[in-house]
């Protein structure tokens, strides 16, 4: 299936989308969320395709500093992911030395600060951090 890139450069209070591989191909949106469906439906109409026979992909075009500073955050979010593998490969091996000593889980659970009975929430505590 074939993918056309959209370049997206906010001007004017809304993003101008652009279509290099399709010349003469431009629209707007205000809102990043709404890009994808209004320039899809344009490259359908001005191909004569289905809007679901191809991909999408915006890339948002911003200045060298808003650049440099989401690479940053991309970077920080990368190393977050990697140290909290790291944190749970250590309570797993920790938890279950304390197991086999003999304490009980609500007491492992305490001693590493961590519940045992809520699993569901940590896992969207984690979505929301980005660790997913």
């Amino acid at each position: 299936m074939r993918t056309y890139t959209v370049r997206a450069e906010w001007t004017d209070g809304r993003w101008l989308l652009v279509v290099p591989r399709v010349p003469g191909l431009v629209g707007q949106a205000p809102r990043l969320g709404q890009a994808e469906p209004k320039i899809r439906d344009a490259i359908a109409t001005m191909l004569g395709v289905e809007p679901d026979s191809f991909g999408v992909e915006i890339a948002p075009v911003t200045s060298s500093r808003a650049d440099a500073l989401v690479d940053g955050v991309a970077r920080a979010r990368d190393e977050l992911r990697r140290v909290r593998r790291e944190v749970l490969a250590a309570t797993q091996q920790v938890a279950e030395a304390l197991k086999n000593e003999g304490l009980s889980l609500e007491d492992v659970g305490r001693i590493l600060g961590v519940s045992v009975r809520q699993p569901a929430e940590a896992d969207e505590r984690d979505k929301a951090l980005g660790a997913a």
